[in-house]
Parts: C-alpha cells; sequence; structure tokens
C-alpha cells in the first residue's frame, strides 16, 4: 500500500501545474466570466476553451463553457453543452452545477418537440402517394419526442437536486 501512496503523490505532483500555469488559468477563468457575462460568446467560449486546455478538470471553466454553449439557443451548442455541464457537475456537485445541467436538458428537450413539430407539419403537407414519407417522418417525429421526455425526465432529476441543495434561492 505505501508503494501505490507513493506513486500517486508522485504522479499528482508531476501533474500539478506550475505557478505560472495556475496564474494563467485563473486569467482565462476572470476572462471567460466576463465575456459570458457582457454576451459575448464567441469570446468567453474561446477563453474557456484556451484554460481547459491548461486543465481539463477545472470545474468552473467546464461550467462556463457549457453555460456560454448553452446560451448560443441552437441544437448543436445545447448538445454540445451536456458534456462540459456534466463534467462539472462530476467535479463539483452543487446546486449551480446542477440547476445548469437540469435547464440544459430542459433546453434540449424543448428543440426536440419543436423538431418534431415541425416533422408533422412536413409529414402533413405530404401527398397521399408519399404515404412511405409520411411514415419515415412520423417515425423520426416519434423518436425526438421520445428522446425528449428523456430529457426532461433528466430536467427534473436535475433541478430537484439543486432546490434541495439550496432551497433558498428558488
Amino acid at each position: 500500500l505505501a508503494p501505490l501512496l507513493l506513486l500517486s503523490a508522485l504522479l499528482a505532483a508531476c501533474s500539478s501545474l506550475s505557478p505560472e500555469e495556475e496564474e494563467q488559468l485563473e486569467d482565462f477563468r476572470l476572462r471567460a466570466t466576463q465575456y459570458y457575462e457582457s454576451d459575448d460568446l464567441a469570446r468567453a467560449e474561446q477563453q474557456a476553451v484556451r484554460g481547459l486546455a491548461l486543465d481539463p478538470e477545472h470545474a468552473e471553466l467546464n461550467h462556463i463553457l457549457g453555460r456560454t454553449l448553452l446560451k448560443y439557443q441552437d441544437p448543436r451548442h445545447v448538445i454540445a453543452a451536456i458534456g462540459y455541464l456534466e463534467k462539472a457537475y462530476e467535479l463539483d456537485p452543487k446546486y449551480r452545477t446542477a440547476y445548469s445541467l437540469g435547464e440544459c436538458r430542459l433546453r434540449l428537450a424543448e428543440l426536440r418537440v419543436k423538431r418534431a413539430v415541425t416533422l408533422d407539419l412536413t409529414s402533413s403537407e405530404l401527398g397521399p402517394g408519399e404515404a412511405e414519407g409520411q411514415e419515415e417522418l412520423a417515425g423520426r417525429a416519434e423518436k425526438l419526442r421520445a428522446a425528449a421526455v428523456e430529457d426532461l425526465l433528466l430536467a427534473e432529476e436535475y433541478l430537484l437536486i439543486a432546490r434541495e441543495s439550496d432551497s433558498d434561492n428558488i
């Protein structure tokens, strides 16, 4: 057991950041936060990505990047946000990260339902001779609705965690 502890300590020492890197990391975090708060999403994303290149396990930078991607409000960015928010929650399971993850899942469910409705409308516009196309669109819409239900269940779970973690901040 003693050799394993020594090896763990050695690995931790080798993988730790230098004081200059720690200072750089803090600068990236501060700038990412400032850009996020001023809705300069491209710069917030860039600063968070640069910080995560130094330390991929930085909970706050993962959270900032996830929140930034979520703020774009398009499906591609919302889907990308999930990974960063899950990582932030895994590293620091607190009110803010649980809430953000719940919000992200809720937004994803909304986008999926919206896409399903669009597919339904497209399907209804097809003529009687295009039954195969209607079935295909209906199947895709149904899959999107099922995924949305899963997202809503996860959103509820994370939002309940957030409420239990900080019931004063509803």
